[in-house]
């Protein structure tokens, strides 16, 4: 999905997310039901399950960030979560403040692809000097449907040095599920 949309070196999606599905149950708890540590035992799951040595030598790992209004509303970032299970299981740093969000957007939930990019396609930013060139750098999200969230995260790393950049979610879905 992402091939040819903005540059990355490997892509892992633990799960199939598909409507009414157990995922979809786990992730609603995730999200919504205040359920942080959910998080952090998939990203712990998500190491025992992809290719470990993919993962192993990165520089740290960056999860997707939630607007602050968002986030306080929440209660937490579930991408922080799963990134801190990662970073727990690997021995690896997260920069929560690596990326922030600099406008607030409604949910894409209901958001056809086109919809989804317009949406966040400029609502990112990037703290300065935290990207070193030829860093290796995990960004983690919680389900990629479109590809929009990650890609505009992607482009705004990719410009600011020369990276490998890995891409883990915890689960993959598509519009028409």
């Amino acid at each position: 999905m992402l091939e040819g949309r903005v540059k990355f070196n490997r892509a892992f999606s633990l799960l199939n997310y598909q409507k009414g599905s157990k995922v979809q149950h786990l992730l609603h708890q995730l999200k919504y039901n205040n359920q942080p540590k959910i998080g952090i035992l998939l990203g712990e799951w998500i190491v025992d399950e992809i290719n470990y040595s993919d993962l192993k030598n990165s520089d740290f790992i960056i999860p997707i960030p939630l607007h602050p209004k968002k986030e306080k509303k929440r209660g937490y970032n579930q991408s922080l979560k799963i990134a801190e299970g990662l970073g727990n299981k690997l021995g690896i740093r997260v920069e929560k403040n690596a990326l922030f969000r600099k406008v607030f957007t409604n949910t894409q939930t209901k958001k056809g692809k086109n919809e989804r990019w317009e949406n966040v396609k400029e609502v990112f930013g990037i703290t300065p000097d935290i990207l070193k060139p030829n860093s290796k750098i995990i960004l983690v999200d919680d389900v990629i449907t479109t590809g929009s969230t990650i890609e505009a995260c992607a482009k705004i790393i990719n410009e600011q040095a020369s990276i490998e950049l890995i891409i883990v979610s915890l689960a993959f879905a598509s519009l028409s599920n």
